[in-house]
């Protein structure tokens, strides 16, 4: 019997999601998707904030990568991340992803002369069935530095990673990423974006390089839109990957 393929019931559930009526007092959502990088905004305090898309490989993979993000504090936020569907090389090979727990805090505020500076760590919970090839079946911790500087309409960040690779032989390997991100306010609600990454982990000699461009659409503060396209820069990277996607704030407990 053919096993259901349940993305377009995960695609509409997101769509309810930003759709839905936002409490009183609304402020600005802060995205972090679909960039490798992440930059120095944090959720608002007290108040959580819900993203979710789809990164399709055509033909050989498609994730659903999601995060419900805390502001913990003034320029602290906690976050989980979960992709609730995973599906390699066809319908055969489907399920949910691995869990991630992490946080980021900015411990510098942008200046007129100085970036904006942050921290981010996580580990990733080998909560997939690695057995089907949907997660490794190892823990994973990153640590990760951040500097966001706004030029007028325009915002880069500069993005370095260190991770630590469970290689399911009870040893670890070691990867590096870095990556440069710049996006514009092209007004009416729409904006472009782009990010140069690579990711290295010397111990199996893989090196990876991307490119992505996209485009957000911002029909109100608190909803953001993600469109874009990334593609291999090497030949061991992804020849192309659609993402697209929403960020959502969805206010303080009880409407506080």
């Amino acid at each position: 019997m053919r096993k259901q393929h349940s993305l377009p019931l995960w695609i509409l559930v997101s769509t309810l999601a930003a759709c839905t009526a936002l409490p009183s007092g609304e402020q600005a959502a802060t995205p972090q998707r679909p960039t490798l990088a992440a930059d120095t905004n944090t959720t608002p305090e007290g108040s959580f904030e819900f993203e979710s898309g789809v990164t399709s490989d055509p033909g050989d993979f498609v994730d659903t990568p999601s995060t419900l993000k805390y502001g913990l504090g003034p320029r602290t936020e906690v976050f989980v991340g979960w992709s609730p569907f995973v599906e390699l090389h066809g319908p055969d090979v489907q399920g949910p992803g691995d869990v991630t727990l992490g946080m980021r805090h900015r411990f510098r505020d942008e200046t007129e002369s100085a970036p904006a500076l942050g921290l981010q760590s996580s580990v990733k919970l080998p909560t997939a069935d690695s057995e089907r090839g949907l997660g490794s079946g190892e823990v994973d911790a990153t640590f990760a530095g951040i500097a966001s500087k706004t030029f007028g309409e325009v915002s880069v960040t500069g993005f370095y990673q260190l991770g630590i690779i469970g290689d399911g032989s009870g040893a670890t390997d070691v990867s590096h990423s870095v990556a440069l991100d710049g996006s514009r306010n092209l007004g009416d609600g729409f904006g472009v974006f782009g990010e140069l990454s690579a990711i290295f982990v010397p111990e199996v000699n893989s090196e990876q390089t991307f490119g992505l461009l996209g485009v957000t659409y911002t029909p109100r503060p608190s909803l953001v839109f993600d469109f874009g396209t990334q593609w291999g820069l090497n030949d061991e990277a992804s020849d192309l990957q659609l993402v697209f996607g929403f960020t959502k704030w969805l206010g303080r407990p009880g409407g506080l």
